[in-house]
């Protein structure tokens, strides 16, 4: 777990350092306790800066500010600092993605953030002082993964984090960047050691032994995944194509699913530009199965981008036409009907959102999927900004509007309609404790089981655990209505 050793707010942007002979950079006020964090204090990174922005969840506008002609490891420190003042990590590195030194940028971005608690703890250990700010924190946690992770010169990673701390107006703190570096040393980490320990806790709580399994996993890096495009050629024939260019992959529990064997650029593998498969998890794609949506029905996508479900969907009906997907995100949008457009797919798609029926044209549904907004604790390994950003009191308040979202959505059903509810979280606060309060206060809603060969039966549903080299974490429920 990371210590916070600070005594104070950090200093403001332009706020100097005092002159030599004055207090130095980072020591605590008069009077003040230093030392280290008490036990059980989970606070991360966003709760020790009163200049991080608001939650995800609310709007404010923010540009990336990463030049072209900016180094690589600035470039990397950047995107960590815009992560532990709060962004999502997609968001950040959205657009990075055309940059030619993106696979070395990448790896110290995501492998940083995937390590920030352990990095965290190991460059606290070798300071002689609290770490004064984000800034400081980011270029000292990125330099320390390049150090113990990445096959590059020390000395040249300590002058880079030097500049660095000059760049971001930090030149006071650089003789404490270039002390702590070059006394850094790897540590024994323990699973639970990668998380906040609010997020163990609750995992030990509701999965006991199996936890460290569980985060083992989750701190993995999660495999390429991809799903054939049935309308465009069969999955036989795209293992075919694979395995001309010597491309290694591994078969899941549906036969167009496919998991290589070793990440690569999705479109440099063969039949990307004739939309020959997409790119969606295993356990995402298990999602189909559950709806076992049936010709001529009408079936609503709720919470429908990117559109990977919605495109399932009509590979397995051959018809996207009797399909409405929903969802208020502009570019998620804009990205799902660029893919529709590769993948072949007349989907239709509504900007909306999902609290208010106001795009309803009051036609019944026979099947709805309510793929929810959650906490992803499914989905860490592929998005571990979440270990940094999220809360305890997340979990609740994602609950609440995952219920609302249910009582929303649940009048378009029609009577004999089935009602799908699916989210990326593992945690039962989001998944069966949703249904229960759901089924109390409909009368007409029935919990309907799902018999599969995957996964484990739960209260309402069935749960899917994250499996190394395969599945994320995921649940699933199926609500009739009478």
């Amino acid at each position: 777990m990371p210590r916070d050793n600070s005594s104070g707010p950090p200093r403001r942007p332009g706020q100097r350092g005092k002159k030599p002979g004055g207090k130095r950079f980072g020591a605590t006020r008069a009077g003040a306790k230093r030392g280290r964090r008490p036990p059980g204090d989970d606070r991360g990174p966003r709760d020790r800066d009163k200049r991080a922005p608001p939650r995800r969840g609310e709007k404010k506008a923010w540009l990336p500010d990463f030049p072209a002609t900016m180094p690589t490891r600035e470039v990397a420190v950047r995107a960590v600092l815009a992560v532990l003042e709060g962004r999502s990590l997609d968001q950040v590195v959205r657009p990075l993605r055309q940059r030619p030194d993106r696979a070395r940028l990448f790896a110290m971005i995501y492998g940083t953030v995937r390590e920030y608690f352990v990095l965290k703890k190991i460059v606290e250990r070798v300071a002689d002082r609290s770490i004064p700010d984000l800034e400081i924190t980011a270029t000292l946690v990125v330099s320390a993964y390049q150090l113990l992770h990445m096959r590059q010169a020390p000395h040249a990673i300590v002058d880079a984090a030097v500049d660095i701390a000059r760049h971001l107006g930090k030149a006071s703190a650089s003789g404490f960047v270039n002390a702590v570096l070059r006394r850094v040393e790897p540590i024994d980490a323990r699973p639970e050691d990668h998380y906040p320990g609010w997020l163990t806790k609750r995992l030990t709580k509701h999965f006991a032994g199996e936890t460290a399994s569980i985060l083992d996993v989750s701190q993995s890096r999660a495999p390429l995944v991809l799903r054939v495009n049935t309308t465009k050629i069969t999955p036989a024939d795209y293992r075919a194509m694979l395995d001309e260019q010597s491309i290694g992959h591994a078969t899941s529990l549906l036969d167009e699913t496919i998991i290589l064997e070793s990440p690569q650029p999705a479109e440099d593998l063969p039949g990307y530009t004739d939309g020959a498969f997409a790119v969606q998890d295993a356990a995402a794609q298990l999602v189909v199965e559950v709806v076992a949506a049936k010709p001529g029905e009408r079936i609503l996508d709720m919470c429908a981008a990117p559109g990977g479900k919605t495109f399932h969907l009509a590979e397995r009906l051959g018809d996207a036409r009797s399909i409405v997907s929903v969802d208020k995100d502009k570019p998620q949008l804009d990205f799902a009907r660029r893919e529709a457009n590769r993948l072949g797919h007349d989907a239709t798609f509504v900007e909306a959102d999902a609290m208010s029926l106001d795009w309803w044209d009051q036609e019944p549904f026979d099947r709805i999927l309510v793929d929810a907004p959650c906490s992803g604790t499914g989905t860490l390994r592929r998005h571990p900004d979440i270990k940094l950003n999220r809360r305890p009191s997340d979990i609740e308040t994602f609950a609440e509007r995952q219920y609302e979202l249910l009582r929303s959505v649940w009048r378009t059903l029609r009577p004999g309609g089935t009602l799908i509810y699916t989210t990326c979280s593992i945690l039962p606060e989001e998944n069966d404790d949703v249904v229960s309060r759901f089924l109390e206060t409909e009368a007409h809603a029935i919990s309907v089981p799902i018999l599969a060969r995957w996964g484990r039966a739960s209260a309402h549903g069935r749960l899917h655990l994250p499996v190394r080299d395969g599945g994320d974490g995921f649940y699933y429920a199926r609500i009739g209505k009478r």
